[in-house]
């Protein structure tokens, strides 16, 4: 049994004529569907084809008749004349705006004449404000005036005062006392007491007792004159600290009302150059306010003299425009277009099928022929084993 013939690949330009081919004429198709006769109110649009040309495939060498076609607007009666009257207006206007233009020259060749205008503000003219600062009103007062010093001591040893004390009170009541003793020397005497004896002793010891009984008393009162000088002395320098003290606070208020006087002087000189700049700067925003004013008018009046003059030349070039005709509003063609044939893919896949079949065709035949070699072998060795 024989191979089977494997199918013969396309031909590559067989393929691209017939896909050109197929593209060319469903293009012709689709342009001839597309061109879609439109009437409307204002005139109507045709289409017709005009004649042909031909173009040549330059892989294949083949050659196709391609249509042309002309597009044919027609307005409708009404717009013709429409259209009709306009071009006779146009003419007219043209004509009259040829006469009407030579004013062009001598509008155009005179500048606009600005005497009589508002003289514009020159700004940089104005002077810039002077602000005036703070005058000096002193420095302030930053010490309190020395009031002398505090007395921390005064004077508490009063010994030899009081010692003068004592011995003055004990000097002045010598002589009475050495009278006394004399007077009982002499009555002891007279009484017949020995100096020496019992009784004169205790007479002697009376006699001393009172003695130092008066020296303490001395001693007592030189106290109290101590006592007294030191009080005077505390009193002396508790006076000169409420002094001092006193003194202290005066200059502290003295000084506290220089610093309250500094600042009422301080906050009148702020006042009055806050007043005097305020005054300045709101004389010199009027006059920018009153040069903007003047700038404003001049604006105005330039821009009423350029209207007027443009006005002329809109009139000279509104000559050359008329009523314009209402052109047709055409729609797009609702005709859905033909797709092209993939003849090429077609082709190629047909090839593929063929092929494929070609393919299971030798694997079966293969395999038959693997199977009949196979059962060969098996029969000639049964025949060289022979029968046992």
């Amino acid at each position: 049994m024989g191979k089977p013939k494997a199918p013969e690949p396309p031909d590559p330009k067989e393929t691209s004529a017939a896909q050109t081919g197929t593209n060319v004429g469903t293009a012709v198709a689709n342009t001839m569907m597309g061109n879609v006769n439109q009437a409307t109110p204002y005139g109507s649009l045709t289409f017709g084809q005009s004649g042909s040309y031909d173009w040549n495939d330059p892989y294949t060498g083949a050659t196709y008749a391609i249509p042309t076609f002309t597009a044919t607007q027609t307005l409708s009666p009404e717009q013709q004349a429409l259209k009709t009257k306009n071009d006779q207006t146009a003419s007219n206007l043209a004509d009259l705006g040829v006469s009407q233009s030579g004013r062009l020259t001598h509008l155009l060749s005179e500048p606009i004449d600005v005497s009589g205008l508002t003289g514009r503000t020159d700004y940089t003219t104005f002077d810039t404000p002077t602000y005036r600062g703070v005058s000096d009103v002193g420095d302030v007062t930053r010490t309190v005036a020395d009031a002398g010093d505090i007395t921390r001591t005064y004077g508490t040893d009063f010994s030899a005062d009081r010692k003068r004390v004592e011995d003055a009170l004990f000097e002045r009541a010598r002589p009475e006392i050495d009278r006394d003793r004399a007077a009982l020397e002499t009555r002891l005497q007279n009484q017949g007491i020995a100096i020496g004896s019992e009784a004169w002793n205790d007479a002697m010891r009376a006699h001393n007792q009172g003695v130092n009984d008066f020296r303490l008393g001395s001693i007592l009162n030189a106290g109290q004159e101590h006592s007294r000088l030191v009080d005077m002395d505390a009193r002396r320098a508790g006076f000169e600290n409420q002094a001092q003290a006193q003194a202290f606070g005066q200059n502290l208020n003295r000084a506290g009302f220089e610093n309250a006087a500094q600042g009422q002087a301080y906050q009148q000189a702020y006042d009055r150059a806050a007043f005097d700049n305020t005054n300045a700067q709101r004389a010199h925003d009027n006059d920018l306010r009153l040069g903007g004013l003047f700038n404003q008018t001049r604006d105005r009046e330039l821009q009423e003299r350029t209207g007027i003059r443009n006005q002329q030349l809109n009139e000279i070039i509104g000559l050359a425009s008329g009523s314009q005709v209402q052109q047709p509003g055409f729609v797009n063609a609702g005709a859905a277009p033909i797709p092209t044939v993939d003849n090429a893919g077609l082709i190629q896949t047909n090839y593929n099928q063929r092929h494929n079949n070609w393919q299971q065709q030798m694997a079966a035949q293969n395999g038959l022929f693997g199977s009949l070699l196979g059962l060969g072998g098996s029969l000639g060795a049964a025949g060289i084993m022979g029968p046992r």
